[in-house]
């Protein structure tokens, strides 16, 4: 009996753990996946979204920018979550899991001013990030455990927030970009503040 229910506990943690992959990594970057996890992971998707097959296909295929799962687990419920995966911005989501969001180094100098977070967009997910200091890593790496121990809809749901953040985040290097190009002289002091 206990030996069934571990089998299919580690058999949902499993397919969790490759839901969550998918939807943050793209299907497209998973050697590790099976046609017929693929296949299920589309069904699965399409049922809990009420959105068609292609339209999970497309949701599960273009992944999170900016952020990627680095683990493959065989065992256990959850993964690291690298937040500096393709993009040298890395103070930009460390200073947001803190609270504000500052884009420059000095803050009285921040040209945005940003009152979005990662935690106050997973807020009511049962997921969250913690650090893994326990694993010899520094509490300022961009590193993150993440459990999939969780149901469906709150991987869900947090992927969705993940995106927000991620987008918003990109949208504001793009602009801190823009204006770090201004020119000097007649507005020198100029400052705009963004707010989410």
């Amino acid at each position: 009996m206990r030996k069934r229910f571990v089998s299919r506990l580690n058999s949902d943690h499993k397919f969790n753990g490759l839901l969550m992959k998918a939807l943050i990594n793209g299907m497209e970057k998973m050697p590790e996946l099976k046609k017929a996890d693929r296949a299920r992971l589309v069904r699965t998707v399409s049922k809990q979204k009420n959105i068609t097959e292609y339209e999970a296909i497309r949701l599960l295929s273009n992944g999170i920018k900016g952020v990627g799962i680095i683990t493959t687990p065989e065992a256990g419920f959850f993964h690291v979550i690298d937040l500096q995966k393709d993009n040298p911005a890395t103070k930009v989501w460390k200073c947001a899991e803190s609270g504000q969001l500052y884009t420059s180094e000095i803050k009285r100098d921040s040209y945005f001013d940003k009152e979005v977070t990662i935690s106050t967009l997973l807020k009511d997910d049962n997921i969250s990030f913690a650090h893994l200091q326990w694993a010899g890593y520094d509490e300022k790496e961009s590193l993150r455990r993440v459990s999939f121990a969780v149901p469906l809809s709150d991987i869900l749901s947090f992927a969705e927030r993940l995106k927000v953040a991620s987008d918003t985040f990109h949208s504001v290097i793009s602009n801190q970009n823009q204006f770090s190009k201004r020119p000097e002289g007649k507005n020198k002091n100029f400052s705009t503040s963004l707010h989410a």
